[in-house]
């Protein structure tokens, strides 16, 4: 009788986890007991996320534009992880402790296995109560084909309950998807996603519930989406006038409420493309028809000002990309690929040429971080001096993340050294993956993914 009591209890604990989750790690509380809850969503450059005395990661990186790509293969692999977030980790016995480095420590947990979690579009955000990630996309198309250029989002609580998925957004070369908070004081994810050559901006409500995807506007030419220090909360984007003349009208909306507006009709013959969007200052370009000048300004954008005339020139170009703010101004790519510094009170300096670098990581106070598939770099924006934190590794460049004590990014594994004790002479086969690994701001090394033998 007590057994099959214990039978139906099991049972009826069972069916219940089908429908609320099952925790796989334990629960994190902060200094006084509580469970953590981020108000304000937080991220860590897209690979990581920081909740209290621990690190989540994906376990190691895959890109579904790999040759030979099978997903169930690389979510077994690229999985979401966690570990706390110690300085001295512990090892088996029969580790030799010159290869700790690059030994999986005991205290690296699995969260959430069978979703991919470490490709070319992963994000991560800690938000209330869950962490936000994003995975490629794996319900077929109406041809039963996989689409793996499309982004799904999907959200799990900290101690791997409560798994949901959200949304599914087109995503490409050129999509943009970003968590910010809206004019109502909610979190929505907003995406402009390719439709043909031109966009369309979208948008999804987040928090304690979720809510459905809603289309703000179609057929867009360029768009920037409000961050955490804009004003007002809305993605302002270009969209082509019904004008004699070539002519491109600027137009925003509110991502919360769908409230649209026209922000500048544009002069007939005139060409404007968004660069980019930090707190109420919007870069763009412009081109004038007086005098087909084409070259990029800044404007602030906000309640009392909406003018996107061709006043502030910022750079003499006709484009730059992937404009952030960093120290006491902003950083950005010229179109041939150099990384440039500049303020709007005219320093301009320029950090790296197109062949010192591949990809930048982070900018992390007065430092931006860069990376080639061997090495990160970083550079200081207070006096331009060049320090090189990790080197001689073979790595995916421009993937990872950043704490204030380290940084985090995807490797394969360093060259262990062999007991002279070990009697076994198995050759091992070569582990070609790239697993997550971290260091301190000195390069000092630790692996935390798992690996394929651990």
């Amino acid at each position: 009788m007590k057994k099959k009591l214990l039978s139906i209890v099991a049972l009826i604990f069972c069916v219940a986890m089908i429908f609320t989750g099952c925790a796989t790690v334990g629960a994190i509380k902060d200094k006084e007991g509580n469970p953590i809850y981020f108000d304000d969503a937080k991220s860590f450059g897209g690979h990581i996320a920081e909740v209290g005395d621990y690190v989540y990661y994906a376990n190691s990186y895959v890109a579904t534009t790999d040759e030979g790509f099978v997903y169930d293969e690389a979510s077994n692999i690229a999985y979401l992880s966690r570990i706390e977030n110690k300085n001295v980790y512990t090892f088996d016995e029969d580790v030799l402790p010159e290869n700790y480095p690059n030994t999986t420590p005991n205290e690296a947990e699995k969260v959430k296995g069978g979703k991919l979690v470490g490709y070319e579009n992963q994000q991560m955000y800690a938000l209330g109560s869950y962490l936000y990630f994003t995975s490629a996309n794996v319900h077929k198309t109406s041809d039963m084909e996989n689409d793996y250029t499309q982004v799904s989002i999907f959200r799990i609580k900290f101690d791997g309950s409560s798994f949901q998925e959200i949304a599914t957004f087109a995503h490409g070369d050129k999509g943009q998807i970003e968590l910010t908070k809206g004019s109502d004081g909610q979190y929505y994810f907003v995406a402009v996603v390719p439709n043909g050559e031109k966009f369309d901006i979208k948008s999804v409500k987040v928090g304690d519930s979720f809510g459905k995807v809603k289309t703000l506007a179609e057929e867009v030419n360029t768009a920037v989406i409000a961050d955490e220090n804009s004003s007002i909360k809305n993605v302002i984007y270009t969209v082509d006038t019904e004008k004699d003349m070539t002519t491109i009208a600027v137009k925003a909306v509110d991502f919360a409420t769908g409230d649209d507006e026209t922000l500048d009709e544009g002069v007939a013959g005139s060409e404007t493309k968004l660069m980019g969007r930090v707190g109420d200052y919007v870069f763009y370009s412009y081109k004038n028809p007086a005098d087909n000048v084409n070259q990029v300004y800044w404007q602030t954008i906000n309640a009392q000002n909406n003018n996107f005339s061709p006043v502030n020139r910022f750079y003499n170009a006709t484009t730059i990309k992937n404009l952030q703010p960093a120290y006491q101004g902003y950083i950005f790519q010229t179109e041939g690929g150099a990384l440039v510094y500049k303020t709007l009170d005219g320093v301009e300096e320029r950090l790296f040429a197109e062949d010192e670098y591949t990809d930048v990581m982070f900018v992390d106070g007065q430092f931006v971080y860069t990376s080639t598939d061997t090495a990160i770099t970083r550079v200081s924006l207070e006096d331009y001096a060049k320090e090189k934190i990790v080197k001689d590794v073979k790595m995916i460049s421009g993937m990872g993340g950043i704490t204030e004590d380290y940084i985090y990014f995807y490797a394969q594994l360093g060259e262990l050294t062999a007991d002279e004790n070990d009697e076994e002479e198995e050759e091992a086969e070569a582990d070609e993956n790239y697993y997550m690994y971290r260091a301190d701001k000195n390069g000092n090394l630790q692996i935390i993914g798992k690996t394929a033998k651990k």
